[in-house]
């Protein structure tokens, strides 16, 4: 008897597979169906333990991302904004590329809202990224 919820692989794509403790580069064909991009999303970003007044706008001026990546990966894109009522889309920034090269280590753009979103875009469908950490320069300015 046949599995229903299995996928049949086509036109002789395959699945990637990539021990990165064991091999330098990744072997086989990469098929974009079934290694599709990283995308992680943070609505609403917790910042109450540094900004306990709820109302208060937040502002969000630079991003230190520590990441380890592949040396041929392609860069981590990471976007934030804001928001004033729970709802609503935010108002984003644009993506900025980091590589953990040494060169780009901050990211700047201005974001503001009572609510703050973060996004993370990994479009490399070869290589792994590992996020360690996001630290943010985060400050208040008033209320709604």
């Amino acid at each position: 008897m046949a599995d229903s919820n299995s996928v049949t692989l086509v036109d002789g794509a395959v699945i990637l597979s990539y021990d990165q403790f064991r091999e330098v580069n990744p072997n086989g064909l990469v098929s974009p169906e079934y290694n599709a991009p990283m995308y992680v999303r943070n609505r609403m970003v917790n910042v109450d333990q540094l900004l306990p007044e709820l109302r208060q706008y937040k502002h969000i001026t630079t991003i230190y991302p520590a990441a380890i990546m592949h040396e041929n990966s392609k860069p981590l894109q990471i976007a934030w904004g804001g928001f004033d009522y729970v709802g609503t889309d935010p108002f984003m920034g644009p993506y900025l590329e980091f590589l953990p090269n040494g060169v780009n280590y901050r990211l700047d753009s201005i974001s503001k809202g009572r609510f703050l979103d973060l996004r993370i875009l990994y479009e490399d469908d070869v290589y792994d990224a590992s996020i360690s950490a996001l630290d943010m320069d985060i400050t208040g300015a008033g209320k709604s």
